[in-house]
């Protein structure tokens, strides 16, 4: 993930590792008032990420061929 050494780095770091099981990810975000996640197509590990077009908390608002960006409707 990042070499950040920040709390919320490593708060959302944790919850990266069990979000795939899950279908409310927005909601665990809701704390750190994270309104929207994007994710770059263009890198190696984007298929790892598929797992949050089955959030029930995301609706994806922008799906072009370098990003998709996904709004919270949790927060």
């Amino acid at each position: 993930y990042s070499e950040s050494t920040r709390p919320v780095s490593k708060t959302i770091e944790a919850r990266l590792k069990q979000a795939a099981e899950r279908t409310d990810f927005g909601t665990e975000l809701t704390g750190e008032r994270i309104g929207f996640i994007v994710l770059n197509r263009d890198t190696l590990d984007a298929d790892r990420y598929v797992w949050l077009s089955k959030q029930r908390d995301l609706e994806l608002v922008l799906d072009s061929a370098e990003l998709l960006i996904w709004k919270n409707t949790a927060l």
